[in-house]
């Protein structure tokens, strides 16, 4: 079990080794998967079967697919298989409300179902499945969280690694708590979802960065990933800046503080040079050209106006709260 040093926040005790037979619920977030679904609902199926033969899990655990407002038939294939196999659940969003909110309703809905336990993984199936069953062990062990921790980047591109070392660089700038190769494969014991449900109040979510800085006691299990075998990534450039902007924005103020700085500091500067051009006057020196003026000018306008774009999308961030509903479900099966 390990420990953080927390940015903010509190310390949770353990609640100890855990004796009873726990239930699990599997939450599999989709988007335009139709051609993926069946292969991974076999994957995943097998995993969870395996866990069952070998009591590592109650037989009232369960598999929950979330539709996040998918174009092509993804909940015509999840509807087939929760046709076939009452174990499996489904969900469909009314719109596409992103990765995070999907993750926060499959949780919750593993509240809701009354589950010890949650695992969270995407619906490609590149987080290897078989992970699950140690983080079950740490999970009876004492542990609230247990974070798949990818082994290496292999199968990222070299764009992808650039920017994961960029942002895992930004990230210690600004002194927020994460951990280093974990994306969105985890287990969330039933208390620790509580806490994050009562608590998130609005739709700007970045679980990476939240769930560390809670301060309940975690595990870490190092899995493989494989590459994707069916379609292309749906995080593109967009998607995943503004992933990024969600995790800074959520996890920090420090960019507001820093504009405070900024400002200062010009304040500073420009007394330096109303001084400097008052000399200039009263010792009839030439005068010089303009030039410079019309660069320091547009440098502090770029700088208001770069300092008001950061406030606005801290402003923007609150999102809606969430009694507008962060998500909206139009269609259930084997509820």
């Amino acid at each position: 079990m390990n420990s953080l040093e927390l940015a903010s926040g509190k310390l949770y005790p353990s609640v100890g080794i855990r004796d009873n037979l726990p239930s699990l619920s599997i939450v599999m977030p989709c988007f335009n998967e139709s051609n993926q679904i069946k292969l991974s609902w076999s994957e995943i199926f097998q995993v969870y079967n395996a866990l069952i033969l070998k009591k590592i899990i109650s037989e009232d655990s369960i598999i929950i697919f979330i539709d996040d407002g998918s174009s092509d038939t993804t909940w015509d294939e999840i509807s087939a298989i929760c046709n076939d196999f009452q174990i499996a659940k489904g969900f469909r969003f009314l719109k596409n409300y992103g990765h995070q909110i999907a993750l926060l309703a499959g949780m919750e809905l593993s509240n809701t179902f009354n589950k010890d336990m949650c695992v969270t993984i995407d619906s490609d199936l590149q987080q290897d499945p078989a992970a699950i069953e140690f983080m079950i062990a740490l999970f009876m062990d004492g542990c609230d969280v247990v974070y798949g921790v990818r082994e290496d980047r292999k199968t990222d591109g070299n764009f992808k690694k650039f920017s994961a070392y960029a942002f895992n660089i930004a990230l210690k700038l600004f002194n927020i708590t994460y951990i280093k190769g974990h994306a969105d494969f985890r287990l969330l014991s039933n208390r620790v979802i509580r806490h994050l449900s009562e608590n998130i109040t609005s739709d700007n979510i970045f679980f990476r960065t939240q769930i560390p800085n809670l301060g309940y006691p975690f595990g870490i299990i190092r899995h493989s990933v494989i590459n994707r075998r069916i379609g292309e990534t749906k995080y593109n450039l967009k998607k995943m800046i503004s992933l990024a902007l969600k995790g800074f924005i959520s996890s920090t103020t420090k960019p507001i503080s820093y504009i405070s700085y900024i400002g200062i500091t010009a304040v500073l500067i420009s007394i330096i040079l109303f001084i400097y051009a008052m000399s200039i006057k009263f010792l009839s020196y030439p005068a010089s050209g303009w030039a410079s003026l019309v660069m320091i000018i547009s440098l502090y306008c770029g700088l208001i106006l770069l300092g008001q774009g950061i406030i606005a999308n801290y402003l923007l961030s609150r999102g809606k709260s969430k009694s507008e509903n962060l998500y909206v479900i139009i269609e259930a099966k084997n509820v």
